[in-house]
């Protein structure tokens, strides 16, 4: 068997390409959105938001009748009243834990994260319980 070995041919145009996206990666080099597209500049403005017409308001058309739908924006709720302080916080209690697993690390991390986390909340529990009444 004579000639050129088949992964010879395409090994460069393979290396160059990956060499490529390593550089462009490790750089951290991105296009400027503003010169990707003409008249992004005018995109970077205030962002309004429309109040959709109600039937009322639109004529058989599909229009809207002029001088009308200029009314302020609604809620679709009406707002709860703020809960009573009690006379015990307990966010102190566990307070590492929690915010561990809270947090938006990868759960592959939180796990021996844990490790620690519990034993110190553990150490800590009765400061935590006395805190809870001043907090």
């Amino acid at each position: 068997m004579s000639g050129p070995h088949p992964s010879s041919e395409t090994s460069f145009p393979r290396k160059l390409f990956a060499t490529l996206i390593f550089v462009g990666l490790a750089t951290g080099s991105t296009a400027d959105p503003a010169s990707a597209a003409p008249g992004a500049e005018s995109m970077r403005g205030p962002v309004v938001v429309a109040q959709a017409e109600t039937m009322e308001d639109a004529d058989h058309s599909g229009g809207a009748v002029p001088g009308k739908g200029s009314r302020p924006l609604e809620p679709r709720y009406q707002p709860l009243e703020p809960e009573e302080k009690g006379w015990y916080n307990g966010s102190y209690v566990f307070g590492l834990s929690r915010s561990l697993a809270d947090s938006t690390i990868v759960p592959a991390a939180k796990a021996p994260l844990f490790l620690f986390t519990i034993p110190l909340d553990i150490a800590f529990l009765p400061f935590a319980l006395i805190g809870g009444l001043f907090g």
